[in-house]
């Protein structure tokens, strides 16, 4: 993971913008001239350290925030992980993962989601 986001960090300090995504068709991933692994750009989409750049021909992933948090800092693995299984809304800011303020749960947003469901008349 971190050789690819180093690859697309890299490509987009020096402007070289084909190197700078991931291209993917299906399970077939691309930066530039070179396939990577489907299963390591997944992972970092979990991760949320790539954001989507895609237009209506493919799709294509950038690095983020989240992404450079993760080449910068060896532990901000752990640290993004508890963000996003808080389900609490989060920012990258001064180098640390921090929490919003007046977060949105997403356990409340599909609880909510579900009460609609089953109350709504079919």
């Amino acid at each position: 993971m971190v050789r690819l986001l180093q690859a697309l960090a890299t490509a987009e300090e020096e402007e070289r913008w084909d190197d700078a995504e991931v291209t993917c068709e299906g399970r077939e991933c691309w930066v530039g001239l070179r396939q990577t692994n489907w299963r390591t750009v997944n992972a970092l989409l979990r991760l949320v350290a790539l954001r989507d750049v895609s237009d209506t021909d493919c799709v294509r992933y950038a690095i983020n925030d989240v992404g450079q948090l993760l080449l910068e800092q060896s532990g901000a693995e752990d640290e993004i992980r508890r963000a996003l299984y808080s389900g609490h809304n989060f920012t990258i800011e001064n180098g640390h993962v921090r929490r919003l303020k007046n977060p949105v749960r997403t356990a409340q947003i599909l609880k909510r989601r579900n009460q609609r469901r089953l109350t709504s008349p079919i």
